[in-house]
């Protein structure tokens, strides 16, 4: 039997190979009772689509364990998708290992960089316009 978040060799040998944890920016749900040479039925699952898992973390047991990376914003699934990860457009941000999307910096407000801001730091008022920031909620 595999646990979660472990996997075989490709075709493994019972009683030879040992499961191995599923790298970072994988998973593998659910036991696995594999037989002598069975291929593939513990392979981990790359998480995809822009997303990772926290860093450092192995061994992950579900897809849940994927979030957007720092300068990414969530993009709920559309039905019979799952989510995915997005760089946020100029004018956003996402300090990132979480699954909400992009936060807007504010009205004439843009970013220091292009895409893929990760703090509300990275937010200024372009010269020439006049703008303040709500103390409550940043924006």
């Amino acid at each position: 039997m595999v646990l979660p978040g472990y996997s075989l060799a490709a075709v493994p040998a019972l009683g030879v190979d040992n499961a191995t944890e599923c790298a970072q920016d994988s998973y593998r749900n659910g036991e696995a009772i594999v037989t002598d040479g069975q291929a593939g039925a513990t392979d981990c699952v790359a998480c995809g689509d822009n997303m990772v898992t926290l860093p450092n973390v192995t061994r992950a047991t579900t897809s849940d364990a994927c979030v957007v990376p720092p300068g990414y914003g969530w993009v709920a699934p559309v039905s019979g998708t799952k989510g995915t990860a997005a760089e946020c457009l100029q004018g956003s941000y996402n300090p990132g290992f979480n699954r909400e999307p992009c936060i807007k910096c504010g009205n004439g407000t843009v970013t220091t960089i292009g895409n893929g801001s990760t703090s509300a730091d990275q937010c200024y008022t372009p010269a020439g316009h006049g703008n303040r920031r709500d103390p409550v909620t940043g924006t």
